[in-house]
């Protein structure tokens, strides 16, 4: 496992969300093989939602809690929203498809990720070595979180509809900084959910490239005022 999942949007998921992500990756399969009488492909997992129910339940001392299948959609629903799965209902189940699976079973990604974190620990060790005092300690500190984000970083991340992570995302705009004019038109134009838990992270937009995506037409609900007008003139101007 990455240590990526810990800047990631599902690691401040209710627990829940996570379990069922990584029951669904390592239960799905690692090469092509039949399942009742059709072909199951690398990277897919045939499942019922009773099953993935089961999975989620817990014991609180002798007893057993088992959620709601609502929770199960729920989750599964969040999955699919943030490209994580792929789903296709089948007469006997779910065939559930992991996206960029082969990303999750390259060992190159998490050797990768082990020699970064090293190196980053070595110099953190050295650069403590060099402080000569605690009120420097605080001043280099300070100086360092300043420095970090250039100017059209923060022009993205503060116009983005949810600062959360940081620092990934910061990580995310720097493999794709050349497009900051793109992003920030695509930005402009994204149709966002109402709901914060329904809109990515700012590193998990620009990892997707979402700023691509062509903008969905969403119907803007009439709100209370706009109704009773639309009714006192219904009243007034009738129509024989």
């Amino acid at each position: 496992m990455s240590r990526s999942i810990f800047e990631s949007e599902i690691w401040y998921k209710p627990p829940c969300y996570l379990k069922l992500w990584l029951y669904l990756i390592g239960k799905a399969n690692h090469k092509d093989r039949k399942y009742n009488g059709f072909l199951v492909k690398r990277g897919q997992y045939f499942c019922t939602y009773k099953e993935l129910t089961g999975q989620l339940s817990y014991n609180v001392g002798y007893r057993k809690e088992i959620p709601h299948e609502g929770l199960t959609k729920r989750v599964m629903k969040y999955l699919r929203s943030t490209l994580m799965i792929d789903t296709t209902k089948e007469p006997r189940g779910v065939l559930v498809t992991i996206l960029r699976y082969d990303e999750y079973q390259d060992l190159s990604n998490y050797e990768r990720t082990s020699e970064e974190t090293n190196e980053r620990t070595t110099k953190e060790l050295r650069t403590n070595q060099c402080r000569p005092s605690i009120n420097k300690n605080v001043k280099n500190d300070k100086n360092d979180k300043k420095d970090i984000y250039t100017s059209k970083f923060l022009e993205f991340y503060n116009s983005y509809p949810k600062k959360i992570g940081k620092k990934a995302a910061f990580r995310a705009y720097s493999k794709v900084k050349s497009e900051h004019d793109s992003i920030i038109k695509g930005l402009k134009v994204h149709k966002f959910s109402d709901d914060s838990q329904f809109i990515p992270h700012p590193a998990t937009w620009l990892n997707q490239g979402r700023w691509e995506d062509e903008a969905e037409e969403v119907k803007k609900q009439p709100t209370g005022e706009e109704m009773l007008e639309a009714m006192r003139n219904k009243t007034t101007n009738p129509i024989f």
